[in-house]
């Protein structure tokens, strides 16, 4: 059965081709009923009655439509049947037909209902469900209305749809539907000729450059430019009509390969490049164009030469094609479809369509979120004559461990992007933090480790009277969940805090902060804790520092004990440190992991790291000169770097402090084994 919700009501608001709607003046309008000739609806019968509707198009599944066949050119065709509302709950009675014509065409599509007061919709789709809507037109009364008051341009090999319905405004009240009363209709059709500029254009007149006589090479940008302005089927294809066509032709403006050139100037013949090997030499010398004419970062100047190059990814995580040569001047686009290579570019590349950036000189652009497997291909485009030469080369950043994007969760009963405060956030929080688990897997290769180069966490600053100078971070060893204590620290470290970007993964935006690290962090295989928080260069406890940390990360690790998940988080370290967390304010939404409630959301990315050892934690952090000892030495090292500084900071906030100076003297004495 159809129901009113499953087409929504914004895909039948008057728009686009729907603004050049024209309807019929009342002269014109007829209630015929049924005429002698009709196509009958193969369901007419079920409006007003019990039977579920059996033309229900994309509205059941699966579609069922009632095929008119194949259309020829100048012939008219006539169909009859009802629509309205029947049975309960608001079943509509949507009739849905389908066609073909033999030949290139115009078709307009008249509907008539027979009511009074009856007002109903027809639109016209290209393709199956879901495919382009070409026309659509409300109908009021018994007007007379085309769906396309200039003829819509239609082909063969393509199945185009149409259908007749009563409005898909909502129902306020699901006991009571808004009730159409079923109606009578006859739909027109009339099929002749098009424009002959289009049909008589030689097949090497480009649509996107001025030529002399009527038309060019492709006659559906040929027709869409001569709706505009039909003088250029009719006298000349001018600047103007390529200029036009260059705009709105988009199917038009992409190209196969025509087999010229050096190989590699067809997606086909993609030159394969290795991660981290030497560049690979390129040129477009004798190239051909092979890809969209133009895109979204080249937007007015066809491309004149083209190359095309692809990498696989090794893993999860961000490539980088990093472009070197002399007087370069073109746009690099990246395509990617996952694991499956592009076989069929006419119809693949659109959808495989990452991005794009124009280059001017030597360039540096980053793809990010890839997985293990995908093959992303590379197109230079040059928009200049002369032949360039340049390297393209590869490098990739492997996501260590990634906890996925924040989810909103329910906290005290409303949904939101929660994020638990993490800084100095008063005299008695001054070290509030969260320690959240996460594991690092064993590398791939000859490795003994990963060289972690950036961490990714995913928050906000909090609103004024918060200052929040530096993002700082400190990674921790971890003993299954056991809370980290003073001497588990891996490594910290702070950087000026950076500004939150978007990614589609979170369910808030300008989410992500990228902490790049100086110096990589080598980390070996095993489990360790993350924690994340604000700073300012103040003394401890004068002015709030409060990063939040965003949680609701459902490819975290979740932490849970009898009582359920929990977080591990402190309000001062060393002591008291890190105390079991939980609060029944904040409460997962159904359909979600529910022990992902204190899953703070990171990832931290990097490479294979076969050089050099892996960190790991200091017993004695205090003891700056090794001897095994904390003491005086030490005290002078602490004293001497006091202020903002890295090398005797102890709490990892940039900053040596009061809290290092706590933590120092907390340990004074010999270090333990």
């Amino acid at each position: 059965m159809k129901k009113c919700g499953l087409l929504p009501a914004s895909a039948l608001a008057l728009g686009g081709l729907a603004a050049m709607i024209a309807v019929a003046s009342p002269a014109m309008a007829q209630c015929t009923n049924n005429p002698a000739g009709a196509i009958q609806d193969n369901d007419n019968q079920v409006c007003g009655a019990t039977t579920p509707d059996s033309n229900g198009g994309c509205n059941v599944d699966p579609p069922a439509f009632q095929s008119l066949g194949v259309f020829n050119v100048n012939s008219n065709y006539k169909v009859a049947g009802k629509v309205g509302t029947y049975g309960t709950g608001g079943n509509r009675d949507l009739d849905w037909f389908t066609f073909t014509v033999s030949s290139p065409c115009k078709v307009q599509i008249n509907a008539i209902v027979n009511s009074s007061a009856q007002e109903s919709v027809i639109q016209v789709i290209e393709g199956g469900c879901g495919g382009t809507i070409l026309a659509t037109s409300q109908l009021v009364g018994c007007n007379s209305v085309p769906a396309d008051s200039n003829g819509i341009y239609v082909e063969p090999g393509i199945t185009y749809i149409f259908l007749l319905t009563t409005p898909f405004e909502a129902d306020t009240d699901p006991n009571t539907p808004a009730i159409h009363a079923c109606a009578s209709y006859v739909i027109d059709i009339a099929t002749f000729e098009a424009d002959s500029g289009c049909l008589d254009a030689p097949a090497n007149k480009r649509c996107d450059t001025a030529s002399n006589g009527p038309g060019c090479e492709d006659w559906s940008c040929c027709n869409e430019v001569c709706f505009a302005n039909p003088l250029c089927c009719i006298t000349n294809w001018d600047a103007s009509c390529a200029s036009f066509a260059l705009t709105n032709c988009t199917d038009y403006l992409f190209y196969n390969c025509a087999g010229t050139g050096p190989a590699n100037s067809c997606i086909g013949g993609a030159t394969q490049l290795q991660i981290d090997a030497a560049p690979v030499a390129f040129t477009t010398a004798n190239a051909g164009v092979d890809g969209w004419l133009v895109d979204n970062c080249n937007t007015t100047t066809p491309f004149q030469r083209n190359v095309w190059a692809k990498v696989t990814a090794p893993s999860s995580g961000n490539l980088t094609a990093s472009l070197v040569g002399t007087g370069i001047n073109g746009t690099l686009e990246f395509y990617s479809q996952g694991s499956t290579p592009i076989t069929n570019p006419g119809e693949e590349l659109p959808g495989a369509y990452l991005g794009c950036l124009n280059v001017t000189g030597n360039a540096n652009v980053a793809v990010n979120g890839l997985l293990g497997g995908d093959i992303v291909y590379i197109r230079y485009a040059q928009t200049t004559s002369p032949a360039q030469n340049f390297t393209l080369g590869t490098t990739f950043d492997y996501v260590i461990f990634n906890t996925g994007g924040n989810r909103a969760v329910n906290f005290n009963g409303t949904l939101t992007n929660l994020g638990y405060s993490a800084g100095d956030l008063s005299t008695t929080q001054l070290q509030r933090w969260m320690a959240v688990p996460f594991n690092v897997p064993a590398a791939p290769g000859s490795a003994n480790g990963w060289a972690a180069t950036t961490i990714v966490g995913k928050g906000f600053v909090a609103a004024a009277p918060n200052t929040v100078t530096d993002l700082n971070w400190i990674i921790w060893s971890r003993e299954d969940f056991v809370a980290p204590v003073d001497g588990d620290q891996i490594a910290s470290g702070s950087v000026p805090i950076p500004t939150g970007v978007d990614e589609a993964e979170d369910d808030a935006a300008n989410a992500a902060f990228f902490i790049n690290l100086a110096t990589p962090l080598n980390l070996c295989p095993g489990d360790y804790y993350l924690t994340l928080f604000g700073s300012d260069p103040t003394p401890p406890g004068q002015n709030v520092s409060n990063w939040a940390w965003f949680t609701g990360a459902q490819d975290g690790i979740f932490m849970t004990n009898g009582s359920g998940p929990f977080g591990w988080r402190s309000s001062n370290f060393p002591a008291p440190g890190f105390l079991l967390y939980t609060t029944p304010a904040v409460v997962v939404p159904a359909g979600l992991n529910p022990n992902s409630a204190y899953s703070c959301a990171f990832r931290i990315v990097g490479d294979p790291s076969t050089t050099k050892a892996c960190q790991t934690a200091t017993p004695c952090p205090a003891d700056f000169d090794g001897n095994g000892d904390v003491g005086p030495t030490d005290l002078g090292i602490l004293l001497g770097a006091w202020g903002p500084s890295t090398t005797a900071d102890l709490d990892g906030d940039g900053n040596v402090g009061p809290t290092d100076l706590g933590i120092l003297l907390g340990a004074w004495g010999p270090c333990p084994n």
